[in-house]
């Protein structure tokens, strides 16, 4: 999913007698260029941020989510080839609420599987429901 970012421009601020200020119309946050003594400063500084906002968000760890791949999968693989101890780890796992305890039963649930086809299913990093 793509995020939007806004750009401003200088006619997106309105003068505050108050603080003999420019401010951002529709952004109210406390980040350069929202209050200005100059618009088209103003604007350009602002922009300069959310560019840089952008650029290191696009560089962020992109997380893996596996298309078509459900829970009901690792369940099947459990029952039809897992241990004992596995089929327990499974259940645990469906049954998690908590996220950190989530990645840390997938963890070693994982650690435990040779197969590689079910591996990936455990590595998602939020617990996928069957709806």
């Amino acid at each position: 999913m793509s995020q939007l970012f806004r750009l401003a421009l200088p006619t997106d601020y309105e003068y505050i007698d108050e603080l003999n200020l420019w401010e951002l119309s529709f952004d109210k946050r406390p980040v350069q260029g929202v209050r200005c003594e100059d618009p088209v400063i103003g604007a350009a500084q602002y922009n300069r941020g959310r560019e840089k906002f952008k650029t290191l968000m696009s560089h962020q760890k992109k997380r893996w989510k596996p298309k078509d791949l459900t829970f009901s999968e690792l369940i099947r693989w459990a029952l039809e080839r897992g241990t004992p101890e596995q089929c327990q780890q499974v259940l645990d796992l469906y049954h998690c609420t908590d996220d950190e305890e989530y990645h840390e039963l997938g963890r070693r649930l994982s650690q435990s599987i040779d197969n590689a086809s079910v591996g990936p299913i455990i590595f998602l990093q939020e617990k996928v429901s069957d709806y």
